[in-house]
């Protein structure tokens, strides 16, 4: 075909898909049309420059638009057409240098089904190594120093990938093509179980049997996760819970309830089939339902105060692990702010919970932002989002030198650190003083309670968004309930 006929267009895709299956997907549709030009990604997304007939660019932004509703992205394309330039090949560019407008930060995936099965088959070269991850899967979020999910630019910075492992992001038909976070045992961090004084004991794969064994007898555990730490013990202990809370001062916390499969959680609990294709979902969120009566292989610890139990499936490899080699569920409680910053070492929880479990279960990496898991509940057949957290980031973050910065739902920022919060709702009447003109209203209330250094521990919220139109007589009561919700920050 004569170059009169070819033309080039630069394409913008926007979304938040750092780490995604998008760029493998992206490179193999230009493959597959035999399209030219290059790659690159950039804070919001990724920009493309392709050469080929109208046409053929037709067809490549067609097939986007179609894999995007197969897949759920949320993405959007913007293009235009540029000064034809006559390249040979489609390159993938590296990013360039970062401005000061913004990254985008991916939310954590829970280990995809494949990921899980390579776990655990003995013939994989990843057999039970818990950092096992793809592109549908994984961390993101708890790994990402800055927006793009470049290598050097995550905690596995340190990490060089061994022949095999660049080998599989080099084979465009492996599911971890192009897969910046691919590691194995050979080149990726390792775990290490540690005693009540923080001597390493066992490492790699006997840390995870020996840690199951410590589960088993009923003793405590500070478990880590990519996304934080958690005291772990079996679920049915009570004197291993009560311990836990007597650590941590939460007489009256839900534990996590972590179970291997829905159909585990189904025989403690009252579980709708919504429930259970929530509870499965890749952002793996606690789900708050009802405890069947007579169930006693559960601690009475896990919920005192409460018939409700807070059950999810594990988050991260690890788990998945433990879970496997116990066959029983797991009582967790997030080592929250109060106890450990917001991004901590191992060596500073030793520190901290040195002497008071029995042993930590921990790795090489450093935790760079503890999240907790989110929380949501059925109410009358919709979910209500109790807690925002692992699996449910804001789709933008700013950079340092902002001060509007944002951070992950669930958080606000006071200060200079992310804090977590639980938001609650409800429908009520609203007050006599705000029934006034239709115009939308927002309204608050706060209670902050303070510790001895002056510094507050928590906020209650009270607040409420209107905009019926109740008429000018203020003393007409309105017919429809609002919308009222209370929001606790937990400093």
């Amino acid at each position: 075909m004569s170059s009169e006929a070819l033309k080039r267009k630069a394409i913008h895709i926007c979304g938040n898909v750092h780490g995604s299956p998008l760029q493998p997907a992206v490179f193999r549709i230009v493959r597959t049309l035999n399209l030219k030009g290059w790659m690159r990604p950039q804070v919001s997304g990724f920009d493309l420059e392709l050469e080929g007939d109208e046409s053929t660019l037709v067809a490549f932004e067609k097939r986007m638009l179609a894999m995007q509703k197969r897949h759920g992205w949320s993405i959007s394309l913007q293009s235009q057409w540029v000064a034809f330039q006559g390249d040979t090949s489609f390159e993938n560019l590296a990013p360039l240098p970062q401005v000061d407008e913004g990254c985008w930060l991916p939310p954590d995936r829970t280990p995809c089904p494949d990921c899980v099965a390579e776990m655990l088959n003995p013939h994989q070269r990843r057999f039970f190594y818990p950092y096992t991850s793809c592109t549908e899967c994984g961390p993101r979020y708890s790994w990402a120093r800055q927006g793009l999910m470049d290598r050097l630019q995550t905690i596995l910075s340190e990490y060089v990938p061994c022949e095999q492992c660049q080998a599989e992001a080099n084979q465009s038909r492996d599911r971890r093509f192009l897969y910046p976070l691919n590691v194995c045992a050979t080149c990726g961090p390792r775990l290490t179980l540690q005693d009540a004084g923080g001597r390493p004991r066992f490492h790699h794969r006997e840390a995870l049997i020996q840690a199951a064994a410590c589960l088993d007898r009923g003793q405590v555990l500070v478990v880590e996760e990519p996304h934080g730490y958690q005291l772990v013990a079996i679920a049915r202990s009570s004197s291993a819970i009560k311990r836990i809370r007597s650590i941590l001062g939460q007489p009256h916390q839900p534990a996590m309830l972590l179970v291997a499969t829905p159909d585990a959680a189904d025989t403690f609990c009252d579980m709708h089939p919504q429930e259970r294709a929530w509870m499965q979902a890749p952002d793996a969120p606690l789900i708050r339902m009802r405890r069947r009566e007579g169930r006693f292989s559960l601690s009475g610890e896990l919920s005192p105060s409460c018939a409700f139990l807070d059950v999810g499936l594990p988050a991260s490899g690890v788990m998945h692990l433990l879970m496997h080699l116990l066959d029983l569920p797991l009582a967790a409680f997030p080592a929250g702010p109060g106890f450990c910053s917001y991004a901590c070492s191992p060596g500073e929880v030793n520190k901290v919970f040195g002497g008071q479990v029995d042993g930590f279960l921990a790795s090489n990496l450093s935790v760079l932002r503890q999240t907790t898991r989110s929380l949501i509940w059925r109410v009358c057949g919709f979910k209500q989002v109790l807690r925002q957290g692992f699996g449910m980031v804001q789709s933008k973050r700013s950079c340092p030198g902002h001060h509007n910065r944002s951070w992950p739902w669930g958080g606000v920022l006071w200060g200079d650190s992310p804090k977590q919060c639980v938001t609650v709702s409800f429908w009520g009447k609203p007050w006599m003083a705000l029934r006034r003109k239709p115009v939308w209203m927002l309204f608050w209330m706060s209670w902050v309670t303070s510790s001895k250094e002056g510094n507050p521990q928590w906020i209650i919220t009270l607040w409420t968004r209107m905009s019926r139109n109740w008429g000018s007589n203020m003393h007409v009561p309105p017919r429809d309930p609002v919308r009222w919700s209370i929001t606790i920050w937990l400093m």
